[in-house]
């Protein structure tokens, strides 16, 4: 067993362990606090420093950098994507399947749908090409 085993009741350890709860939940408050003007201080630096490599290299779509005795900066041009019509994005993947179709799509299942799925298989067993693993943990909330 663990080190709390068979010392202590059921009682002792969920007041125990509420009691470890609160002082995390004070100590994150607390570190918040502290890190709340740190984290804006690096914000504007990064904002200062993004202005600068944009005015030194305005075309966004090529890198650009600055590299010092501290460090490097350097801009990041990122992308940000959204479905709008997941029936046409997936008619396209499906006709692109031999390009670009089964690079591009990811599949993922639903949960629930497919623990449904289980429950009323004759078998028990997850839909073909999927595996399922369970596993236990233990949850302990405030009475």
């Amino acid at each position: 067993m663990t080190e709390y085993g068979d010392k202590y009741s059921d009682d002792q350890l969920i007041e125990k362990h509420q009691e470890i709860k609160r002082k995390i939940e004070l100590l994150d408050a607390e570190h918040k606090k502290v890190v709340a003007p740190l984290q804006a201080g690096l914000e504007l630096i990064k904002g200062a420093l993004l202005q600068r490599l944009n005015a030194r290299s305005p075309d966004l779509t090529k890198p650009a950098n600055t590299k010092t005795a501290f460090g490097t900066s350097y801009r990041i041009r990122g992308m940000e994507l959204k479905i709008i019509d997941r029936s046409l994005a997936l008619k396209a993947c499906l006709e692109h399947w031999n390009t670009w179709g089964s690079d591009m799509l990811q599949v993922g299942l639903s949960k629930p749908e497919v623990s449904e799925y289980i429950e009323r298989s004759e078998t028990k067993s997850p839909p073909p090409g999927c595996e399922v693993t369970y596993f236990v943990s233990v949850g302990v909330r405030e009475a």
